[in-house]
């Protein structure tokens, strides 16, 4: 088999390894191994991202004596590596201490690395020493520019982010049932304000309700104006074009005023809300009715809320959208026929730059008809479009009884409108058993 694969181009075998290990890097290992243009081959691909499971002394200090004495430099390859505090929960001081010698050598020997996600996690007393060494080279590394923290376990007081700056991506996710502690959010607010070039911001905070009495309490949101306390006091303004605010968060339109000018360059927002929480729906709209008077034209919108006053009229107000996604939650307000419509009105403005639309749908939803009446009535009005996906949430007995098959009109009447094949659509019925897809 090698050597058959020997007389391919290098495109090609590629792309047949890629197709037999489905993504799987073990399996790419394995190819490594069979000769030596395979290894020269693949040795990029196999460690282009490295999630740490060194737990072994022995191993840590084969790995640090062949660095050191450059008998292999595969991790000049890396750019992106994971790391969790869990797998060093158990380690005794020793092993720990090694452990953080390695991470210090190969850290020195990356000399591509651009991502890396932390996941805290069973955390223990004796790690914040080895977390805030291990901050501090993160800090120094020259070609960092995209850092992720996922919090599953109480940080300590004394962790320190101070060492991390000259990002372009900032990921925040906390996955735990209690509010951030005021120090960590502060720190958190500064590392933001320090990342003079932070391009893309994420703040991402689940529902994990905590048990009072044996009952489910949901813990108080947090504020977007908590981690943009430190933008104010910036000289220069920031440049962000990606905003996440994904759960959890309570977003104000004075968030966005007050630090409109950070936002002049925003490309691509999303706010996804809270099913079991109530919000002032309004502010959404008014954060819209902001970008809208500021002149900030967005090209990638995610939306949980459609029907605040100000979404539609801001999505009306300008072209060049490319992409729109809405997740209607069994809000009426957002199954409003008008307001679909006025919808779908707005987007003809896009027509010619819109390349995805996405919906997901309560049940008994017009989101079943209305994007098909217009997308078969206006099909050479949204040229530009490739993907469409349109994702209803119905009863089972409305499945059993196949009252939801004028859905598959809407993939016929755009595979015949797109004979091409460029058009991607996906049309899902899902109830609480049944589940019924299909994709051209």
């Amino acid at each position: 088999m090698a050597f058959a694969l020997e007389k391919l181009p290098d495109p090609v075998l590629l792309d047949i390894l890629a197709y037999v290990s489905q993504g799987n890097s073990r399996r790419l290992t394995k190819f490594r191994v069979m000769s030596r243009r395979l290894c020269d081959l693949l040795t990029p691909l196999v460690f282009l991202s490295i999630r740490s499971r060194w737990k072994s002394e022995k191993r840590c200090s084969e790995i640090m004596s062949d660095i050191s004495s450059q008998k292999t430099v595969v991790f000049r390859h890396t750019r992106s590596l994971s790391i969790s505090t869990y797998e060093q929960s158990s380690l005794p001081e020793e092993q720990l201490a090694n452990l953080i010698r390695l991470w210090n050598t190969l850290l020195i020997s990356m000399h591509n690395l651009t991502s890396i996600t932390w996941v805290f996690e069973d955390l223990k007393d004796n790690q914040i020493d080895w977390m805030n060494n291990l901050a501090r080279n993160f800090g120094s590394h020259p070609t960092l520019t995209d850092f992720a923290m996922v919090v599953r376990d109480k940080l300590p007081p004394a962790f320190s982010l101070k060492p991390l700056s000259r990002l372009h991506s900032f990921s925040f996710m906390w996955h735990i049932a209690i509010p951030v502690h005021p120090v960590l959010e502060s720190e958190v607010a500064n590392l933001i304000a320090r990342c003079h070039d932070l391009k893309r911001l994420r703040l991402n905070f689940p529902p994990r309700p905590m048990t009072v009495d044996s009952r489910p309490v949901l813990t108080e949101p947090h504020t977007l104006d908590g981690f943009f306390k430190g933008l104010s006091s910036l000289e220069e303004p920031l440049r962000l074009q990606r905003l996440l605010i994904i759960e959890g968060i309570l977003v104000h339109a004075e968030d966005f005023i007050s630090n409109k000018r950070h936002f002049r360059f925003l490309e691509d927002l999303t706010i996804r809300l809270e099913r079991r929480r109530t919000y002032d729906l309004d502010e959404i709209g008014r954060v819209f009715a902001t970008l809208r008077q500021e002149q900030i034209l967005l090209k990638h919108i995610s939306l949980t809320n459609l029907h605040p006053p100000g979404i539609v009229e801001y999505i009306s107000s300008y072209s060049g959208l490319v992409g729109l996604s809405i997740e209607s939650r069994g809000d009426n307000r957002d199954d409003s026929p008008s307001l679909i419509h006025n919808l779908f009105i707005a987007l003809k403005r896009h027509h010619y730059s819109l390349a995805s639309l996405s919906f997901l749908a309560g049940q008994s939803s017009p989101y079943l008809e209305i994007p098909r009446t217009h997308l078969s009535e206006n099909t050479e009005l949204f040229s530009a479009l490739e993907h469409l996906e349109i994702e209803v949430h119905t009863r089972d007995e409305d499945v059993r009884r196949n009252d939801a098959g004028h859905l598959v009109g809407v993939r016929f009447q755009h595979r015949v409108a797109k004979a091409d094949g460029s058009i991607q659509c996906t049309v899902q019925l899902a109830g609480n058993c049944d589940e019924i897809s299909s994709t051209t």
